[in-house]
């Protein structure tokens, strides 16, 4: 069978991604070599998994060589290599079946050619997804547990303000909220709540109004030189966060009128 390979490139395995290609590509040439299939090729994704398998470069290769009729299906190394989403794994693997191709995962042995083959494939991405799950669940609720105490989580959103309420040998952070920055967030929110207007529009008149967005004038090292954060824009993505998740600070407490030693003000939206 002619089979093309299919690598990609994790953001764990960027720092030393010659070795990871190199590594991937004997995986997949031991695997063809052992049931005998002829590899023609082994195509190279630099992309986050969250994106369709066929709408990936390295993708769309495999599917245009799959269509020529150059190779029979494709083969990589595991599952988490081709997709991340349940849903993309089964209607790319549905494709395939229904034009007569196959695909092999050479850690699991898996040919989805193969009645039982498809049967482990499929358990494999439910498993993969119930992992998923529990990770996000425990994150989620680790969270949750450290909003109700005022605690940070990540970095601060927009609008807040950490502050020590310790010592700077043992360092008790809280959140607060921003007086500089509060104000603005809170008319962002009715402005799209009250008057409606697109996050397209809201980002234009912010803005137009010279409205500083999160990390605006926060100073960023680069190299060895210093520089001052002072053009950023409002975008829609960092709009529809701040008014997503304004409601979940309602609980965050106002600035004392002499706070402890306040660290960061919020720009992590």
């Amino acid at each position: 069978m002619r089979l093309i390979g299919y690598v990609r490139v994790s953001t764990e395995d960027q720092a030393d991604r010659g070795r990871a290609v190199a590594f991937y590509r004997q995986q997949v040439k031991q695997y063809c070599a052992l049931y005998d299939h002829d590899l023609i090729d082994v195509v190279v994704d630099d992309i986050s998994g969250g994106v369709r398998f066929f709408d990936r470069p390295g993708g769309g290769q495999v599917k245009a060589a799959l269509l020529s009729g150059q190779a029979d299906g494709f083969v990589a190394c595991d599952l988490e290599r081709c997709f991340r989403e349940t849903r993309d794994g089964l209607d790319t693997v549905d494709w395939l079946e229904g034009r007569g191709l196959e695909l092999h995962l050479v850690e699991d042995r898996i040919d989805t050619g193969d009645p039982d083959g498809y049967f482990f494939f499929t358990i494999k991405l439910a498993a993969a997804k119930r992992e998923r799950h529990k990770i996000q669940h425990r994150t989620r609720r680790v969270m949750r547990g450290l909003r109700e105490q005022a605690k940070p989580w990540g970095h601060p959103p927009y609008g807040t303000r950490l502050v020590n309420a310790g010592t700077d040998e043992d360092p008790d952070w809280l959140l607060y909220r921003d007086p500089d920055t509060w104000p603005m967030r809170e008319r962002i929110v009715a402005l799209k709540e009250s008057e409606g207007l697109s996050y397209r529009k809201l980002a234009e008149k912010l803005n137009r109004d010279r409205v500083p967005a999160p990390g605006a004038g926060q100073a960023r090292k680069r190299g060895q030189r210093t520089t001052t954060l002072s053009g950023r824009l409002w975008h829609v993505s960092t709009l529809q966060r701040v008014v997503k998740g304004h409601h979940d600070l309602d609980h965050i407490p106002a600035l004392p009128a002499a706070p402890e030693t306040a660290v960061s003000s919020g720009g992590g939206e």
